[in-house]
Order: C-alpha cells, then sequence, then structure tokens
C-alpha cells in the first residue's frame, strides 16, 4: 500500500515506465508521469486518474528537468519513490565508431547523463526511506556485435546506481533493474 507517497517515474508513456506508472497507482501512490510523448503521456494520465500528474520532458534536457522537480515540489512537496526509466536505442545506425554523432549523443544524453540531472534535481524532495531505482539492461553487464552506443550508456547508468547508493546510504537506497529484451517502444 502506497497510499501518501508520490512516485515519479522517467519514460512513463510506454513499456516499462508506463507499466510501472499503473502499479504503483494500483497500489494507491500518486504518480508523476515524466515522458517526451506528450500524447501517450497524457493518455496514460488519463487511465490512472485523479492520482497522476503527467509533465512534458525532455530528459537530455537540465532546464526541463529542473522545472518538472519544481512542478512536483509545489504540488506534492516530496517524492518518496524516483523510477529513472527513459531510455532509448538505435541499432541501425553504426557501432560506436559509426554512429554519427549526434545520434550518439541523443543517446546518451538520455540514457545517462538524463538520469544524472534526475538525480541532481529530485533528490532534494526525498527524505530518509526514499527509493530510487534506474532501469539498466542486461547490457549493463555483457556487450555483443555491434557495440553499441547504448550498451556504453547502460553500463554507465550501472556506474552512476553504484555510485549513487554510496552517496546517498543510509537514508535513500539506490537500486537499478537489468531486464533482458523486452519489446517496446524504445526498441528501435
Amino acid at each position: 500500500n502506497f497510499r501518501g507517497c508520490v512516485a515519479v517515474i522517467t519514460g512513463g508513456a510506454s513499456g516499462i515506465g508506463k507499466a510501472t506508472a499503473l502499479a504503483f497507482a494500483n497500489s494507491g501512490a500518486e504518480v508523476v508521469i515524466l515522458d517526451k510523448d506528450e500524447k501517450q503521456g497524457k493518455k496514460v494520465a488519463e487511465l490512472i486518474g485523479e492520482l497522476a500528474l503527467f509533465i512534458k520532458v525532455d530528459m537530455s534536457s537540465s532546464k526541463q528537468v529542473r522545472r518538472a522537480a519544481e512542478m512536483v515540489k509545489r504540488r506534492f512537496g516530496k517524492v518518496d519513490f524516483l523510477i529513472g526509466n527513459a531510455g532509448f536505442e538505435i541499432n541501425d545506425q553504426g557501432t560506436m565508431l559509426t554512429m554519427p554523432e549526434k545520434k550518439a549523443k541523443s543517446i546518451i544524453d538520455v540514457n545517462l547523463w538524463g538520469n544524472v540531472l534526475l538525480a541532481r534535481a529530485f533528490v532534494p524532495l526525498m527524505g530518509p526511506g526514499g527509493r530510487i531505482v534506474f532501469t539498466g539492461s542486461i547490457q549493463s553487464f555483457t556487450a555483443h556485435e555491434p557495440a553499441t552506443t547504448y550498451q556504453s550508456t547502460k553500463s554507465g547508468l550501472l556506474g552512476h546506481t553504484r555510485s549513487l547508493a554510496i552517496d546517498l546510504a543510509p537514508d535513500i537506497n539506490v537500486n537499478i533493474v537489468c531486464p533482458g529484451a523486452i519489446c517496446t517502444t524504445g526498441i528501435g
């Protein structure tokens, strides 16, 4: 029972993030969905009802992430659960060495740097007993051909999780879940 708790979920408009948002709402939590997909994000918020708030956010933008944190602070005053789930991959644009720089940077900016921005903006709203969970990947631990930017970001996210866990212990618990292949809209 998460009544009275506030859960912030990035990438909450689809896939794992949507399922996570629905699960928190079904457990009574107030849910904040952060996503760049306004149409789908609003649909998920409407599906949840009065417990949900959707905020359109590009996770690679520190300004937008900070603005979202300010909105959450004004409305709820706190965050109990912070779920860093936003991410995507591009498999058909080359390897780490050949992918166009702009595309590679966009993956790094969302998958890795976006989670750094998330922590910087939202941790100040969390108190003792808070929980942070990042969505990694089996590729946080392994690599395969072709070696992609996605693999590098998920490995980096594992390191970010470990560092943040040390920084925030014992007050805030930080973990990463690393699923295998999940057929969602983020796979491309």
